[in-house]
């Protein structure tokens, strides 16, 4: 599977775990580009009336225009509601800016941290773990080291990600406010991995993979 299909089929999974007492499903995408996998969401499930509330964020208002034009191409949903928030995501986990949005159940990237520094995933981590309610999820998308191209994308096309390794991920969330080793898993490439994590999450707990 490739990373749009995981979080498609995380989000769906998700969705097909809550009852009508659980009120709405309560995620957010961060750097959210034109989200594609929220619109496969939504043309799944023309006939379900998912009831969720989706909350997108990125710095790039060209991004978020994508997003409102195929919003207004499909049907509208009664029981969903979806926000397009034009903020820098450091901003928000420095406390420099801030999103009205209650506890959230599953925040997700699946492009991001890998341009970021250590000291700033942790930040952004500490603000994803002050975001989410207790139980919630998060998962995030990185380049992993083996990446055959990684040559490429950074002298050719410079494209400056920083690449990790399982271990480099999972010591990033036990030095954020998780405290807990992540689970990692992997798109069909293996060039692309996600770290998913639960808010409080014990150590040797377990943790259903995307």
């Amino acid at each position: 599977r490739n990373r749009r299909v995981m979080i498609f089929d995380k989000i769906n999974t998700l969705l097909s775990e809550r009852s009508v007492q659980d009120g709405p499903l309560e995620v957010t995408s961060m750097a959210c580009g034109p989200a594609r996998e929220l619109q496969d969401i939504f043309l799944d499930l023309q006939c379900n009336f998912p009831n969720i509330n989706l909350h997108l964020v990125d710095h790039d208002h060209g991004a978020l225009t994508l997003v409102k034009e195929w919003m207004d191409q499909i049907e509208s949903f009664p029981h969903t509601s979806v926000s397009l928030n034009q903020k820098n995501l450091l901003y928000l986990a420095s406390g420099r800016e801030s999103i009205d949005i209650p506890p959230q159940d599953f925040m997700y990237s699946m492009g991001l941290i890998d341009y970021f520094k250590d000291r700033t995933v942790i930040l952004l981590l500490d603000y994803i773990y002050d975001t989410l309610k207790d139980g919630g999820k998060v998962a995030l998308g990185n380049f992993h080291v083996c990446n055959p191209n990684r040559g490429l994308m950074d002298c050719v096309l410079e494209w400056k990600f920083i690449h990790r390794n399982e271990e480099q991920l999972k010591d990033l969330f036990l030095r954020s406010k998780f405290a807990s080793a992540c689970d990692i898993i992997f798109d069909d490439t293996g060039v692309q991995m996600f770290a998913v994590c639960e808010k409080g999450r014990k150590n040797n707990g377990s943790l259903p993979l995307l």
